[in-house]
């Protein structure tokens, strides 16, 4: 009677897999993150005149991260950048790199980042693949990411939180900067550091500097 009951379990347990149950179960633990714009910052670098690689930051991120940090296959990733949240430590200079010199803010003021294909290369570790929108120009981008942590703490309100460090290259001539060849470099290395968090715990606007204020006074 066991042996028939077991039969009968498993003729059940093959027949929920081939109508798709055990792959919605096998995807129940991936959750969607909202990007935390306080806690997310993305800079760039650029050569300039060959003396010195100029430094610029933006903030205020957002976007969303559908993830399971105990396995990276499927992930999605959907990340807004406005380009007005720029710092280049100088009024002129940010005046400069958003004009249709460069950035061309005013054509596209925010940059899309899509991802199309995560492949992790080992369990905190993936190189991401998307398309990156700027300027009217889109441009297949290969992100290095590594997951720094997943956990829930205090300053997070316990909600679960995960952040990330990633690196890329990209070249201003493949996304229609040709202005001041010689003077400033076609290669700029992006690094980014961000931060996300479940339930919707992260602002889903980029948050004004005196909000960002107040939040940084609350965080660590």
């Amino acid at each position: 009677m066991l042996m028939r009951t077991d039969a009968r379990v498993l003729a059940l347990v093959g027949l929920a897999c081939a109508s798709g149950w055990c792959a919605t179960i096998a995807q129940a633990a991936t959750e969607r993150y909202t990007i935390d714009p306080v806690h997310t910052r993305i800079v760039f670098r650029v050569s300039h005149l060959g003396l010195s690689q100029s430094i610029g930051t933006f903030s205020g991120t957002t976007g969303t991260l559908d993830f399971d940090p105990a396995d990276w296959h499927g992930a999605k990733l959907d990340v807004h950048v406005s380009l007005d949240r720029l710092d280049m430590g100088d009024d002129g200079w940010k005046k400069k790199v958003l004009s249709d010199a460069f950035l061309d803010a005013a054509k596209q003021p925010v940059a899309h980042f899509v991802a199309t294909d995560v492949a992790p290369t080992d369990a905190t570790h993936a190189k991401v693949t998307g398309i990156f929108s700027l300027r009217g120009h889109d441009s297949v981008v290969v992100l290095d990411v590594a997951m720094n942590a997943a956990k829930r703490s205090l300053y997070t309100k316990f909600h679960k939180a995960v952040g990330f460090s990633a690196t890329t290259t990209l070249h201003r001539k493949e996304l229609g900067m040709t202005a001041y060849e010689g003077a400033v470099g076609d290669e700029v290395a992006i690094d980014i550091e961000a931060e996300a968090e479940v339930h919707g715990a992260a602002p889903t606007e980029p948050a004004t500097p005196a909000s960002a204020s107040a939040s940084q006074e609350q965080q660590p």
